[in-house]
C-alpha cells in the first residue's frame, strides 16, 4: 500500500510539472499553431501547406467532382424452369468468391454445374471509359451455394475522349 501512494504521489507531481511547464501542450489562444504543439488543432485558421514543401507532387488548382457509372457483367447458372417462369429472385443471381478453397469439400458435395467464366468491370465518367476483366472458375454445388475462383484482375485499359 506504501509502494502505490509513493507512485500516486509521484505521477500527481510529474503531471503539474507538465501541465504548469506549457512546454508539452502549447496552447494556440491566438489561432496560430505553435512549433511545441503536439496535437492538432480544429481552430478555423489555415494550416501550412505541406504538399508545396515537396518536389514532384501534382496540386490541382481546381478541384471539381464528375459522376462516375461502375457496372460489373458476369454470368451465373441458375435454374431454366425459374427463368421461363420468370420467377428469379435476387438469391439467384449471387455468387460466392471462394476465399479458402478448403472449406468446399469436393467428395462430400455434388456439383450441378462448372463452367469457365468472365466477369467484366467497366468504370465510366466524363469523357473517360475503362475496363477490365477476370477470369474464373464457377461451380454450383449442391448445398444451394454458386461459388467462383477468380484469378487475379487485368490491367485497366482506358480510353478518352480527348
Amino acid at each position: 500500500m506504501r509502494n502505490f501512494q509513493q507512485f500516486f504521489i509521484f505521477s500527481c507531481f510529474v503531471i503539474s510539472l507538465t501541465l504548469s511547464s506549457g512546454k508539452l501542450f502549447a496552447q494556440d489562444a491566438n489561432l496560430e499553431l505553435q512549433k511545441d504543439s503536439y496535437h492538432q488543432s480544429f481552430a478555423p485558421y489555415a494550416a501550412p501547406d505541406i504538399l508545396q514543401e515537396f518536389d514532384g507532387i501534382v496540386k490541382p488548382e481546381k478541384v471539381v467532382t464528375v459522376k462516375v457509372q461502375e457496372i460489373t457483367t458476369y454470368e451465373v447458372p441458375v435454374d431454366e424452369a425459374k427463368l421461363r417462369a420468370s420467377t428469379l429472385g435476387i438469391n439467384d443471381l449471387e455468387v460466392t468468391d471462394v476465399v479458402d478453397q478448403s472449406k468446399i469439400n469436393f467428395h462430400q458435395v455434388d456439383c450441378f454445374y462448372f463452367g469457365e467464366v468472365s466477369k467484366v468491370q467497366t468504370k465510366s465518367g466524363e469523357g473517360l471509359s475503362c475496363t477490365r476483366t477476370q477470369n474464373g472458375s464457377q461451380y454450383w454445388l449442391s448445398d444451394g451455394r454458386k461459388c467462383v475462383e477468380w484469378q487475379p484482375w487485368s490491367n485497366w485499359d482506358c480510353g478518352g475522349s480527348w
